[in-house]
């Protein structure tokens, strides 16, 4: 399989096009509307490839801080795969540095596609009523907010962070890509260090501390009471962390 970003040259568009009318019906992009959204300067449109076969595409575009995700399929021999998550990931990858949030609509019915994009860290935002046909369905209108202290290991661009990894560390694995990470120097800006030491008294700022649920709720408790920025950062992981406790025991905190 490759990942390709979809240029004129590439000559892709009727097999988008089959694909997005397979996975969605007539509400599917034509191959036209692919060959316009790939000429345009702020378009893009990515793809997995199997051999000669389109087999997982997103299309979006990005304007005045805020990216668009419009079109995302997945053949369906080649779900669960993790291909839709590497193609957000990319997508974002992509994006301006000025962008400070990505929308996209979801058919209110495709609870798996909603289970998705909020893996990918976005939220549902508003409903926009009768936005399909064939048949006619609401749109769950979608948001993934880019975050000011944190960031995903995708935006890494050095080893100056702690890393937030979900579950118990393995001793191997490091800046896994589902991984929270924060900057050294925010971190010592903030004093974390101390307001983790209250909670965890054998938190090590450069090794590895385990948080439970219920420490997490403690230092949550501690954050409010003290307000500001500290308080601004951790509620901005929060969501991050509850995600995480639903299919593990404790989160890592991974010092430098």
């Amino acid at each position: 399989m490759e990942l390709l970003r979809v240029t004129p040259e590439n000559n892709l568009s009727e097999k988008l096009s089959a694909l997005d009318k397979k996975c969605v019906g007539s509400d599917g992009w034509s191959a036209e509307s692919f060959r316009s959204e790939v000429r345009k300067e702020n378009g893009i449109v990515l793809c997995f490839t199997d051999g000669n076969e389109v087999i997982a595409l997103l299309s979006g575009y990005f304007a005045e801080g805020e990216g668009d995700i419009t079109s995302v399929a997945v053949d369906e021999n080649f779900r669960r795969k993790g291909l839709a998550q590497k193609l957000i990931a990319e997508f974002i990858k992509i994006l301006p540095d000025s962008t400070e949030n990505i929308f996209l609509e979801v058919r209110e019915s495709n609870i798996s596609a909603i289970r998705l994009y909020e893996k990918c860290g976005f939220e549902k935002l508003s409903v926009r009523k009768n936005f399909y046909s064939n048949p006619c369905e609401n749109a769950i209108v979608m948001i993934k907010k880019f975050m000011k202290y944190f960031i995903y290991e995708n935006q890494r661009n050095s080893t100056c962070y702690h890393e937030w990894y979900k579950g118990h560390f393995d001793g191997i694995s490091f800046w896994k890509s589902d991984s929270l990470l924060i900057s050294e120097d925010m971190h010592f800006m903030l004093g974390l260090e101390e307001i983790f030491s209250m909670i965890i008294p054998d938190y090590d700022p450069v090794g590895e501390t385990e948080v439970s649920e219920n420490q997490w709720i403690m230092i949550m408790k501690k954050a409010s009471e003290t307000g500001g920025q500290i308080y601004e950062c951790l509620k901005e992981a929060d969501s991050w962390v509850t995600e995480t406790f639903k299919e593990h025991n404790v989160f890592t905190m991974i010092g430098m």
